[in-house]
């Protein structure tokens, strides 16, 4: 099965396996980085606004399996590569034990206007 395009979720298909792809968000003139998710038929979607220089990577993680049917946009510290790959690589974002970590994330209904 070909990898199909990350922007288009299709009808959901018999034992069809997940996918994953890791997003370098783009900036806005904030700093902020946005993704959303928009479904036509129901006119209804969702918007996550955050951070990129705290969360640098946006995972999207797609299954269109029959009854499992899910999408999820999940903004990261690292790519889902693996522990030790990631530790291997320098990328492992540690909090040591009292320290904080402060972040936003804004999440966003998106409405389609009524005529």
């Amino acid at each position: 099965l070909t990898d199909p395009d990350w922007r288009v979720m299709p009808a959901p298909i018999d034992n069809n396996p997940e996918y994953l792809y890791v997003h370098e968000p783009e900036v806005d003139e904030d700093g902020l980085a946005r993704a959303a998710a928009f479904n036509d038929r129901l006119g209804l979607g969702l918007e996550i606004t955050f951070d990129p220089k705290v969360l640098p990577y946006l995972v999207q993680w797609k299954c269109m399996k029959s009854g499992d049917y899910a999408l999820g946009i999940l903004p990261s510290t690292c790519k889902p590569i693996g522990r030790p790959t990631v530790v291997e690589q320098g990328g492992l974002v540690t909090i040591e034990p009292f320290e904080k970590l402060e972040l936003t994330l804004q999440i966003r209904i998106l409405e389609q206007p009524k005529d």
